[in-house]
C-alpha cells in the first residue's frame, strides 16, 4: 500500500537584495534548492506499528525542496525499488531520501536504485526511523514527531551533498605481515593460499615468535613444536611468501591499497646464500653469552642459530659480543 503527496511549491531560487558601498542595490540569486523525493517505509509493522507513516509523508512535503513524498510497505522490495526509479524520472528528482532502517542494511540497495534511475548514488541518503525511532518508542504521537524531525535533518544534509565520482586506481595486490609469530605465520598462509604475494617480516633472526620457546600449549598440553613447526615449514616452502627475518620497519607512507614501506634488513655478517646451517661456526666460536631464547637459562655463542628447527636456518653474528667486532672493528 502506498500513497503519494506532491508539494504544491516547486523548488524556487531565493532572491536576496544586497546594498553596495555606493548605495546601489543588486539582486543576488542563490543556488536553487534541489528537487527532493522522499520514500517512507512501513517495514511491515516494524515502523508502521509505532510511527504514523501517512502523517509523516504528508507533513514532510511542507519542507522546502520536497517535490514528492510517498510511503510504501517495503521500499527495499523489488516493486519499492522500481517506485524509486520511476519517481526519479517522472519528477526529475535531484536528491533522494529513504526513511526506513539502518543504512548498514540497505544503503547500497537504495543507492543502486538511484543510479538505475539516472541519479548519482551519492545523492541518496537514508533516515533511520526504525532503530533510532520506532523500536525505541511506544507512544505513537511522540514517535511520529521524532520520525519527522529525523527526516528534516536528513533533508538539510542532502541539500548540501556534492556530486561524487567513483574513481579507480591501480594497487599492488601484495601484503606485508609484520610479526612472524604463530598468528603472523597463519595470516601469511591464509593470504598466500588466497593467491596473493606476502612479505612476512620479523625483527628476530628466525620466525616462530614465542611459541617456538614453549614446550606445551594450554589447555590441551599439546606439543608446541608439533603445532608450529609444520606451519613454519609450509611458510618456507610457499612460493608466494617471502620471509624477511632480522628486519625492521622504518617508515610507512601511502594509503590503503598503495602503501609504501621502508624496511631495514639488518646484517647477519654471514653470506646467507652460502650458509648451510651446519653449526660448525658456533662450535669454533670462543665467545659465550646468555641465551635469550632460553630465557637466560643457558649459554650461546656469539655466532648462533636460535634453535635447531629455526627458519631460516642461517647463522647470525652477535656483533656486540663477537671478539672480532669488539677488538678489530
Amino acid at each position: 500500500m502506498s500513497s503519494e503527496v506532491k508539494s504544491p511549491v516547486e523548488s524556487p531560487s531565493h532572491a536576496v537584495e544586497s546594498v553596495s558601498d555606493n548605495g546601489q542595490r543588486a539582486k543576488v540569486i542563490k543556488n536553487s534548492i534541489p528537487r527532493i523525493g522522499i520514500f517512507v517505509c512501513h517495514c511491515g509493522i516494524n515502523i508502521a506499528k509505532t510511527v504514523d507513516v501517512e502523517r509523516v509523508s504528508s507533513e514532510i512535503t511542507k519542507e522546502p525542496g520536497v517535490v514528492f513524498a510517498t510511503h510504501y510497505t517495503y521500499v527495499c522490495s523489488t516493486p519499492g525499488q522500481q517506485m524509486i526509479v520511476d519517481a526519479i524520472k517522472e519528477h526529475k528528482l535531484e536528491r533522494l531520501i529513504v526513511a526506513s532502517c539502518s543504512p548498514k542494511m540497505h544503503e547500497l540497495t537504495f543507492r543502486r536504485a538511484a543510479a538505475k534511475g539516472g541519479l548519482s548514488p551519492f545523492y541518496c541518503e537514508m533516515a533511520n526511523i526504525r532503530e533510532q525511532c520506532s523500536w525505541v518508542h511506544e507512544d505513537r504521537d511522540q514517535a511520529t514527531e521524532k520520525a519527522i524531525d529525523i527526516i528534516r535533518t536528513i533533508i538539510e544534509k542532502v541539500k548540501g551533498n556534492a556530486k561524487l565520482e567513483i574513481t579507480s586506481m591501480p594497487i599492488t595486490r601484495r601484503a606485508l605481515v609484520i610479526g612472524a609469530g604463530i598468528a603472523g605465520i597463519q595470516t601469511a598462509l591464509d593470504i598466500a593460499n588466497g593467491g596473493h604475494e606476502v612479505l612476512l617480516l620479523d625483527r628476530y633472526p628466525c620466525i616462530g615468535g614465542h611459541m617456538a620457546q614453549l614446550g606445551e600449549t594450554f589447555p590441551t598440553l599439546d606439543c608446541a613444536s608439533c603445532i608450529f613447526t609444520p606451519k613454519v615449514v609450509e611458510v618456507a616452502q610457499n612460493e608466494k611468501i617471502t620471509i624477511l627475518s632480522y628486519s625492521e620497519v622504518e617508515e610507512i607512507t601511502g594509503s590503503v591499497g598503495n602503501f609504501e614501506v621502508k624496511i631495514r634488513k639488518k646484517a647477519r655478517s654471514v653470506i646467507e646464500s652460502k650458509c648451510t646451517g651446519c653449526g660448525l661456526c658456533s662450535e669454533k666460536c670462543p665467545s659465550k653469552v646468555v641465551n635469550e631464547f632460553d630465557r637466560g637459562l643457558s649459554k650461546r655463542k656469539a655466532i648462533y642459530i636460535p634453535f635447531a628447527q629455526a627458519v631460516p636456518n642461517i647463522a647470525t653474528i652477535d656483533k656486540e659480543n663477537c671478539r672480532y667486532y669488539k677488538t678489530c672493528k
